[in-house]
């Protein structure tokens, strides 16, 4: 009878290591993602809400899975006077933003804007990229209305994305980063783990104590 609950209790024990290991993953993978397109935010200047962030990591989500495009912004307070887009393609290359890709930058003090893309995406940017996103880099940009004119950016943009750009079909076009990197190896590692010890515990401890209960119920 101890040995029949023995056997459960391991298989309890085996299950549940497995179940955590499959939730452990999810939570990871769920976090990992978040984090990555959390990184194409580079908010200097302060002036994004975290409500902002977070809608603006939705809409990367959906344009990289659809057009391998990640939309970046850049904020500064002050930028260093000269043409803004030597900086914004100096930053779009330091990055690490790929060919298919879009980074706005917004310098505060002097409410300057510039939009930069990859090399890839300049195949398809006519003048409407540019008019799209001239139409929201306004006054709104640096005041008080920020968070809603950059989500209003981003909308726009995920529109001519749709209108104008191909399926990606799974391509990131060079862009030095990617949405797991090291630590998602990490994260499937220490599944792998755990999922080899569940086994390893259903292999030489679960099953040969079953067989001899087995054996012993033959005998008697």
């Amino acid at each position: 009878m101890r040995s029949n609950h023995r056997v459960i209790v391991l298989l309890v024990v085996g299950i549940l290591l497995a179940a955590l290991a499959v939730l452990a993953v999810w939570r990871a993978v769920s976090v990992l993602r978040a984090d990555y397109y959390e990184s194409w935010i580079i908010d200097r200047a302060s002036l994004l809400s975290q409500e902002t962030h977070a809608r603006l990591r939705d809409v990367d989500r959906r344009t990289d899975a659809e057009y391998g495009c990640v939309i970046g912004i850049l904020t500064l307070q002050d930028a260093p006077d000269g043409d803004l887009s030597e900086l914004a393609y100096g930053a779009f290359d330091d990055y690490g933003f790929g060919g298919n890709d879009l980074l706005i930058v917004l310098s505060a003090a002097d409410r300057r804007g510039y939009l930069a893309y990859g090399d890839n995406l300049a195949l398809y940017a006519d003048s409407s990229l540019r008019e799209t996103a001239l139409s929201r880099m306004t006054e709104d940009l640096y005041g008080d209305e920020a968070n809603a004119a950059v989500r209003a950016l981003y909308d726009d943009l995920e529109s001519w994305l749709r209108t104008h750009v191909p399926p990606a079909n799974g391509q990131t076009y060079g862009r030095s980063r990617t949405t797991s990197g090291g630590a998602f190896l990490r994260v499937l590692l220490l599944a792998l783990a755990l999922g080899a010890a569940t086994w390893a515990a259903v292999r030489y401890v679960i099953r040969p104590q079953y067989r001899d209960k087995r054996k012993t119920d033959v005998r008697l």
